[in-house]
């Protein structure tokens, strides 16, 4: 087994948080410029009362840096303790599926129903992977 294809996941959720950190500054950039955003709100980052459509891509690049770190955190244990096999890579990959549906329907239509079913469904896979990494590592 290859466990250096535990990465490509990996990989790939850098890439979304890359993604969403420039539809972020894209969208306060183009807030600030029509009027609709003060610059100095950005000093505090006090964006109460800010149209929703410039604030919710600073919500999901926040997101990222929440379940996602316990991901990283995860695939690097498993990397250490050389645990990774097919049902980790195939678990990592449906995780980072997950967050890009996520990021998606946060960033589009944003239905709280079809967020937290993609939360949730990651959040329980991300949570048996680490019950397996602890039951199999020990």
């Amino acid at each position: 087994m290859n466990n250096a294809a535990i990465l490509y996941p990996i990989a790939m959720q850098l890439v979304l948080i890359a993604i969403v950190a420039f539809l972020t500054v894209m969208m306060r950039r183009k807030g600030a410029f029509a009027g609709d955003i003060k610059v100095s709100r950005f000093k505090t980052m006090n964006l109460e009362g800010i149209d929703e459509k410039y604030v919710t891509p600073g919500n999901s690049y926040n997101n990222q840096f929440q379940m996602p770190m316990l991901f990283i955190i995860f695939v690097l244990f498993a990397l250490q303790l050389e645990q990774v096999d097919t049902f980790f890579i195939c678990a990592s990959w449906a995780f980072v599926a997950l967050r890009y549906a996520h990021a998606y329907i946060h960033l589009t239509y944003n239905n709280v129903i079809h967020r937290l079913m993609c939360f949730g469904s990651g959040v329980l896979i991300l949570f048996v992977c680490w019950a397996r990494l602890i039951i199999t590592a020990s």
